[in-house]
């Protein structure tokens, strides 16, 4: 019995590492991605920024003001707002990456825990009811309106209406939410072993 009990125990370390690492291995990504996307997005703001101050595309004055670093030209708070659609961009679709894995392990966790433990869907119920009202919290708290009038420009050019805005808010709210609540029970989990 204790043997086996040392067993499951070592599964569950293992998953818990693949875990780690997996979450690790998408933050590398989004990281990168990060890096990867701002240059051009500065790219396209600086040439904005050149045509809107009057110099003509094929000019050699044009070519020369292309060649500066962006953070000369471009005011900071357009500087920052680059950043944010980078980030957020990419954040946008870590959070969709890391819902859709949260949905498949729950789901397939689950089955594979019912056929096992057919008394054990009640789990499976409570579990998928959370994720349903923790999205539900964070599409009501999510707002329509964007941050700023860079944004709302960018929604205007990418064609996000209201709806879309308040789904996008409401995603990232909840990634938020369930980011704090694996925190908190990593945490939880861990000061319940220290006191065990």
């Amino acid at each position: 019995m204790a043997e086996e009990l040392k067993k499951n125990e070592a599964k569950r370390n293992q998953i818990t590492l693949i875990v780690y690492g997996i979450v690790a291995l998408i933050i590398v990504i989004f990281v990168a991605k990060i890096f990867i996307d701002r240059p051009p997005l500065l790219q396209d703001a600086l040439r904005e920024e050149v045509l809107d101050k009057g110099f003509e595309e094929d000019s050699p004055a044009f070519q020369e003001k292309m060649k500066l670093d962006p953070a000369k030209i471009i005011e900071p708070k357009k500087m920052d707002t680059i950043t944010g659609s980078a980030v957020g961009a990419n954040g946008l679709m870590i959070a969709y990456i890391l819902g859709f894995g949260a949905i498949v392990a729950l789901i397939g966790l689950s089955i594979m825990n019912a056929v096992k433990k057919p008394k054990s869907m009640r789990s499976f119920g409570i579990g998928l009811g959370v994720v349903v009202v923790v999205f539900l919290i964070g599409y009501i708290m999510a707002g329509t309106e964007p941050p700023n009038d860079a944004i709302a420009e960018i929604y205007v050019k990418q064609g996000i209406d209201d709806s879309i805005s308040k789904r996008i808010g409401g995603a990232i709210n909840t990634m938020y939410i369930l980011i704090a609540l694996a925190v908190a029970g990593i945490v939880y989990t861990e000061i319940s072993k220290a006191f065990k």
